[in-house]
């Protein structure tokens, strides 16, 4: 059973069979849309700028929030029928995203006292904190990255904050989203899958049997053989790494010189050979041409963006690899009404690379969800080298102990502490590029990394 509420009132009896759709991507912009019906006037037709909110409800009665979000246009109302005082609504949503298009500030940013730069993430928490706060918006420290390092002043005269964040993330590569709980996140563009709202999914060792029509395709849309870096590390030479192989494979196919170039930037990396480094990184998930399979489903809860999931259907060409790694991402996911009575599926899976990462097991606490969120993007599942940062933190820290930043980079990370103790770390990795062993920087004290498919 579905609940949709307006302005905390039920009008789940209004709502049109077959009219509820919810949709979600991997850069985590969710929309909804409902038709109401057999409503008058009087009923309390719903208005821009409510909140609809629309919950699963589980035999038990336990409510599932599946979207919450502002009524950001204004509905359209018609009559039903000639001489009839009943009407048909037509409302949508767009989650809270558009909070922050409709405050317009004007702001200065200089870079602050014995400083080198300033950041896109210090720009954004002053925002959210001197603009934003007021509306519900939550600036999470561990959902944030450093981004851009400007090192000039930054203006802003007469701009609304959602076409500042849409600077800052562009300048910065990165993606930013507020989810159903008005928690605004600004990570990296090209992770921006690795999503919150997650439910403890594992699915490994269960055949699920409940889908109709699959679909599988496949793009050249983001393919890419030779991959540059077009950052700026103080060197003359242009970087970049590609795949002989590769170009020499399509050139058989187009007739042509085979390259399929892009271009990649991080303002964190300052060398040339981390610069080569990341390019190999990103050569070696995009030279892939990855298949996206579409199919619907009635398990409404069992896939969630973000969630990886072995997919094994030879019919359509599709087979499970060795190892039972989870060889699929799903990125996109649509929530309809079938039948008036039960919710169905449309799930869109993209096939992961061959050096890209394994199983993730989430967390349903937000923090635990974020921490890993930043380790997932440097290697495969490593909840084990979470919980070895925490138990064997050379400073005294116990598993209560309260992580409130973590910076990952190539071959290492710094890890900081609401005490104020600080940690860096580096990584040794194996051929796969798999990190091995974290080593303290300051004391020496090293210790193994393992990986596993299930949740402990």
């Amino acid at each position: 059973m579905v609940k949709i509420s307006l302005g905390g009132i039920d009008k789940t009896q209004y709502c049109k069979p077959k009219s509820l759709k919810i949709d979600m991507d991997s850069s985590h912009y969710k929309t909804c849309s409902v038709t109401l019906y057999n409503m008058k006037i009087t009923d309390g037709v719903p208005e821009e700028g409510e909140i609809i909110k629309v919950d699963l409800i589980s035999s038990n009665g336990t409510p599932i929030m599946l979207f919450e979000g502002h009524i950001d246009s204004k509905p359209s109302i018609k009559q039903m029928s000639p001489n009839s005082d009943k009407l048909e609504v037509q409302i949508s949503s767009n989650g809270y995203r558009f909070i922050p298009y409709r405050r317009t500030v004007t702001e200065t940013y200089d870079i602050p006292d014995g400083a080198e730069y300033i950041t896109a993430k210090q720009i954004i928490q002053h925002l959210i904190t001197t603009y934003l706060a007021v509306e519900g918006v939550q600036f999470v420290e561990i959902g944030v990255i450093d981004g851009k390092h400007y090192d000039d002043t930054q203006e802003f005269i007469c701009m609304s904050i959602g076409d500042i964040f849409d600077k800052l993330a562009q300048d910065s590569n990165a993606n930013w989203y507020i989810n159903q709980l008005k928690v605004l996140y600004f990570d990296e563009e090209y992770y921006s899958y690795n999503g919150l709202d997650m439910y403890d999914i594992d699915t490994d060792y269960q055949m699920i049997v409940d889908f109709r029509n699959p679909e599988v395709s496949t793009s050249l849309q983001n393919y890419a053989n030779k991959v540059f870096f077009k950052g700026d590390i103080g060197e003359e030479t242009s970087v970049f790494k590609q795949d002989d192989a590769e170009i020499a494979h399509m050139a058989s196919l187009d007739g042509g010189s085979g390259v399929y170039g892009c271009s990649v930037d991080n303002p964190s990396i300052t060398t040339k050979v981390e610069a080569e480094a990341y390019c190999q990184k990103i050569l070696d998930k995009r030279k892939a041409k990855p298949k996206t399979l579409k199919f619907d489903t009635f398990n409404v809860l069992d896939y969630q963006v973000g969630q990886m999931q072995t997919i094994n259907i030879p019919c359509i060409g599709i087979t499970k690899p060795g190892g039972g790694v989870r060889n699929y991402i799903v990125e996109r996911i649509s929530l309809s009404d079938f039948d008036g009575k039960r919710l169905t599926k449309n799930v869109e899976m993209k096939q992961l690379f061959p050096n890209g990462m394994g199983g993730i097991t989430w967390s349903k606490s937000a923090q635990g969800v974020d921490f890993f969120k930043k380790l997932v993007q440097m290697a495969n599942n490593q909840e084990s080298l979470i919980k070895s940062i925490i138990k064997n933190n050379p400073s005294g820290a116990t598993e209560t102990k309260v992580l409130t930043d973590l910076k990952l980079y190539e071959n290492g990370m710094t890890t900081t502490y609401a005490d104020g103790s600080v940690n860096d770390y580096t990584f040794a990795k194996d051929t796969n590029g798999m990190i091995t062993t974290m080593t303290n920087t300051t004391t020496g004290q090293s210790f193994n990394v393992a990986y596993f498919n299930n949740p402990k």
